[in-house]
């Protein structure tokens, strides 16, 4: 929600959010290399592209959005 790109660890959910929304880098490691790789690798990212995709993100994954998600799964009792 700040509007920064992220850089997250290989977990499956964390790791499809970023790639499919194209807001960030995903390490590959979780070491202090894994980490220093990803950094470098994010200097390099399309800012315009990020802009985009983060904005993107902060309309789908924000609390007003994922209230009516939660609403509905209690809803049908």
């Amino acid at each position: 929600m700040a509007g920064l790109p992220v850089i997250v660890s290989n977990l499956p959910e964390m790791k499809r959010v970023v790639e499919e929304n194209g807001i960030g880098v995903v390490a590959k490691e979780n070491t202090a290399e894994g980490l220093r790789e990803a950094i470098q690798c994010a200097t390099n990212l399309d800012k315009e592209k990020l802009k985009a995709g983060i904005a993107s993100c902060k309309s789908r994954y924000n609390w007003e959005a994922q209230e009516l998600q939660l609403k509905s799964v209690y809803d049908p009792w």
